[in-house]
């Protein structure tokens, strides 16, 4: 997902702001694939999610033995109780930008070398 964007991204940009483009773009597919996990376990439920408050603990967990039988219901519930964490770093042919995202409870951190090494934990970048 986030080749492909980068890649029609790096087709079709012209003109100012590339980083921020691609900061956008890491962005935007980060944050879709973190949404996928919920809808995807909202549509387990007939209704969607305003049809959970009329459901008792009981109905709600025949329905989820129901659904997590068939190898596609386990993961989408697996998923969606798991959560996501992503770290991605990304650097351009240069070297002159950086981007790094995070999601999750992941945790990132940049090293630098000038003459002595340093650190920074990067904890919310997008």
């Amino acid at each position: 997902m986030i080749r492909q964007a980068l890649n029609s991204l790096l087709r079709s940009f012209r003109g100012q702001g590339f980083p921020a483009a691609v900061s956008g773009v890491l962005s935007d597919c980060i944050t879709r694939f973190d949404q996928s996990i919920t809808t995807d376990f909202t549509r387990m439920f007939p209704g969607g999610p305003a049809s959970l408050q009329g459901m008792s603990s009981t109905q709600i967990r025949h329905l989820l033995q129901n659904r997590t039988s068939l190898p596609q219901g386990m993961t989408v519930v697996t998923r969606c109780l798991q959560g996501s964490t992503v770290i991605l770093t990304l650097t351009d042919p240069s070297k002159h930008n950086l981007w790094i995202a995070n999601l999750g409870d992941g945790q990132a951190g940049v090293l630098i070398s000038t003459p002595f090494f340093t650190s920074t934990q990067i904890s919310n970048v997008i």
